[in-house]
């Protein structure tokens, strides 16, 4: 297993397990983040990334990003889909475009068509030429449908061994990533499935090596060592509080009150264990390394090979993202906090104003902070005493 060196993507990589390879430090004081130019950074983002390259952060909000670093702010758009950013090693990816460091032109990512219709993309992994997504869309006079595309890009764009296919599943869902290619898609109809390249690079559509039916509706979904972590919320639910389940970010204004199941399947689909926690989680499960993982919502619990072993309850959203070791770096509505894997306090700064934390904290290549609230941007420089 190989963690990102830095928080580039939402809920880190293609994992969604928001776990960062790298170690805490001394958290000292918060300052509001100020671009070059003094543009307006626009309050309540979706996500904050940090990039591993250089000085500079990445701001994605429902219908664009923006890029903040030494030569000022620039606004990225991508049609007219809810596109997930990222920091590559070669430039600013938002969609399917890829913007150099420098310069307004950018690059598309095969296949192309797909991107040009509104969509919501789940997650994305760009590594060895290859490029996996899974988004939701629906086609014109059609269902709603979750589609997972596998293609070949950069080097390997005609390259005819290189795994090319797409699935398509009815109804909304999620998914994430493994590090093996596995992809799992949890939807609707209470399946999670798992999908991996077919055995042959002439196939074009993969190998279904799991499929599990669920008691609840599952809403998140992360890839760990050991499998897939499944959040479902016990409840039945109008359409209009599962969708803003599944895809709110940001600054929630959403009711949230159902207990979630959490479940760990294999990549077979076979169930290592279930649980409950008594709140709504709302991001995919943190893994914290060593069997536990940590779900953040309306509270915090951390769970090990399927037992709670620690609960801090709250009255307002909680996000959360794990350092290499385990410690937490965890918003909990006007509060910054950093918790041991155990739970225990290690510090806690305020935010200016009052203002609400409404991301998960990225963390920097050198244990920086950054996150968004209902007023500003803020960072957290990392300190050596």
């Amino acid at each position: 297993m190989s963690l990102p060196t830095a928080y580039a993507t939402e809920y880190g990589d293609h994992r969604r397990a928001s776990r960062v390879g790298v170690k805490p430090r001394v958290y000292k004081y918060v300052e509001r983040l100020v671009a070059a130019d003094r543009h307006v950074l626009p309050p309540s983002p979706e996500c904050v990334l940090i990039d591993p390259r250089q000085v500079g952060w990445l701001l994605g909000y429902a219908d664009r990003a923006l890029v903040v670093d030494a030569a000022g702010t620039r606004t990225l758009f991508a049609g007219s889909g809810r596109w997930i950013p990222a920091i590559d090693e070669d430039g600013v990816r938002l969609g399917n475009r890829v913007w150099p460091t420098s310069g307004p032109e950018y690059r598309e990512l095969r296949p192309l068509g797909l991107f040009d219709e509104p969509g919501i993309q789940l997650v994305a992994r760009r590594h060895h030429d290859l490029w996996l997504t899974a988004m939701v869309g629906r086609p014109a006079f059609g269902p709603t449908d979750v589609r997972v595309i596998v293609r070949g890009n950069d080097a390997r764009l005609d390259d005819d061994t290189a795994p090319r296919w797409r699935h398509t599943q009815g109804g909304h869902g999620t998914a994430a990533i493994a590090d093996d290619d596995t992809i799992g898609i949890a939807t609707e109809d209470k399946h999670v499935r798992f999908l991996r390249h077919p055995a042959a690079p002439e196939l074009r559509a993969p190998q279904i090596v799991g499929d599990t039916l669920l008691e609840h509706e599952p809403y998140a979904l992360t890839a760990i060592e050991d499998g897939f972590v499944v959040v479902s919320a016990i409840e039945a639910a109008p359409a209009e509080a599962r969708m803003a389940r599944l895809y709110t970010r940001g600054a929630r204004d959403f009711s949230a009150q159902w207990q979630s199941e959490v479940r760990l399947v294999d990549a077979n689909g076979r169930t290592l264990w279930t649980t409950r926690v008594a709140f709504p989680v709302l991001q995919p499960a943190v893994e914290l390394g060593g069997d536990r993982i940590v779900v953040a919502g309306r509270g915090l619990a951390c769970i090990e090979a399927g037992r709670v072993v620690w609960t801090k309850p709250a009255n307002v959203d909680v996000y959360a993202t794990a350092f290499v070791d385990g410690t937490l770096a965890v918003g909990i509505g006007s509060r910054l906090a950093i918790l041991s894997r155990d739970g225990d306090m290690l510090s806690s700064l305020d935010v200016p104003d009052g203002l609400r934390i409404v991301t998960p904290p990225a963390i920097g290549p050198d244990g920086a902070l950054a996150f968004g609230t209902t007023g500003h941007t803020f960072v957290v420089p990392a300190l050596d005493v």
